[in-house]
């Protein structure tokens, strides 16, 4: 994989393709390759940069004293674009999906240069939720994610990823499914699951941020998946000034890996609006 050195550390990527330059940030507890069935669907349409996020992949973990904020992984995501997409003028296209979706909308309020094209894949800015007035979603959300945090920093991480995994994927028995290899390598990853639900919660991008956002966008959620999630994703629609809204039939949270084909359809349509 290629990578680049920001902020005295590592970060990686994988791209592919050749046309227009189209990013993609992955969920939570995932890496760049969680996008590859939807990167192999675009090849023939776009040049996809997918990054690992901080601590996961190729990229290195969390190296400083204060704790990571959803700003760091946006400098790094700048970064990346800096270095592969060079001088041209030409705007990008941006996907995020989760934790990726969260990143994205903190890029998109902080940079001053235009986007071709947003896709907010059951994004994760949590505390819109009560912003919104949702209490008791946010309260559910928050409940999962803190319990998580809470698990990991007394040392009980297997009983963390199995309430994470469960409540994210598909339900009570998702995590003790998986084989005993992946278990073992998804729990290396903890401490970076917890810093960046920690980073979720503590951003203070709002609606107002939002409103003022002027390019194409499409917000995309399961019609299996969680409350939450759903309500986030109509939240978010309402927001950001002309913005579609998409359900995929029969997907839940991890759409992205179990329905690419319909997520790159998405992606694509909303991608030619900002050509």
């Amino acid at each position: 994989m290629p990578s680049i050195c920001h902020d005295g550390r590592t970060v990686n990527f994988e791209e592919t393709g050749t046309g227009p330059t189209l990013v993609l940030l992955p969920p939570g507890a995932s890496r760049a390759s969680a996008w590859r069935g939807v990167m192999d669907r675009l090849a023939d349409r776009f040049h996809t940069i997918a990054i690992d996020v901080t601590g996961f992949g190729g990229t290195d973990l969390w190296n400083h004293d204060r704790a990571l904020t959803l700003d760091d992984e946006v400098g790094a995501v700048d970064a990346v674009i800096a270095s592969v997409h060079g001088c041209t003028d030409a705007p990008v296209h941006l996907a995020g999906h989760s934790y990726g979706g969260a990143v994205a909308l903190r890029l998109v309020v902080m940079r001053k240069e235009p986007l071709a094209s947003l896709t907010l894949i059951e994004p994760a800015p949590y505390p819109i939720l009560a912003e919104a007035g949702e209490n008791e979603l946010h309260d559910e959300a928050a409940s999962i994610n803190f319990g998580f945090i809470e698990a990991v920093e007394a040392g009980r991480s297997e009983a963390a990823f199995e309430s994470y995994i469960d409540y994210y994927t598909d339900g009570p028995g998702a995590w003790v499914a998986f084989n005993g290899k992946v278990r073992a390598r998804i729990l290396q990853t903890a401490p970076s699951v917890a810093n960046a639900l920690a980073a979720v919660h503590a951003d203070r991008t709002n609606r107002a941020d939002l409103a003022a956002l002027d390019f194409p966008t499409r917000l995309i959620h399961g019609a299996l998946t969680s409350r939450p999630h759903a309500r986030l994703c109509e939240i978010l629609a309402e927001t950001i000034p002309g913005a579609a809204l998409s359900v995929v039939e029969n997907a839940g949270h991890m759409l992205t890996m179990t329905h690419p084909g319909e997520v790159a359809t998405l992606i694509a349509e909303i991608a030619d609006q900002g050509d």
